[in-house]
């Protein structure tokens, strides 16, 4: 149990986040009340803190590209970098379903929208199509006989 400095009220531990600093490891206010108290900083300071982020944005545009590309990897798709890389190596820097090679920017993380197992990368145009088939291969069985029958 430990006494939040904002609320006063006596609360258990878990009720804290973690701070390495603090003798008994947890944080001086309670989750809810800081909280409550970043959000009045960030809106009392929102001007200078998003000058400052601004800043460092310019100061720093491969750091800041490559952070947010590894937190939408973790994120939408549960790989890493590292994985990602690993994957475009193992496909040739191409795509694996055409074999072509994308210019204008990296290859596209499909996924099964059910399972959300990655599948490989794909080009923008093979993710496209997938994704207007809605993944059904009955769909682009038939397209694909479509094809064939009216060449």
């Amino acid at each position: 149990m430990k006494v939040c400095i904002y609320c006063k009220e006596e609360q258990s531990l878990e009720n804290y986040n973690k701070r390495s600093s603090a003798k008994d490891g947890k944080a001086n206010g309670c989750k809810s009340c800081k909280a409550i108290s970043s959000k009045t900083h960030y809106y009392t300071n929102k001007a200078r803190i998003n000058a400052k982020n601004r800043k460092y944005y310019y100061e720093n545009p491969v750091r800041f590209q490559e952070y947010n590309r590894n937190s939408h990897l973790k994120r939408t798709y549960g790989i890493s970098t590292s994985i990602y890389e690993n994957m475009l190596k193992s496909q040739n820097y191409t795509c694996k379903v055409c074999g072509g090679i994308e210019d204008t920017k990296k290859l596209n993380v499909d996924h099964c929208h059910t399972t959300l197992k990655v599948r490989g990368l794909l080009c923008t145009n093979c993710n496209v199509a997938l994704g207007l088939a809605k993944d059904d291969p009955h769909t682009l069985r038939k397209l694909a006989t479509y094809l064939e029958d009216n060449l």
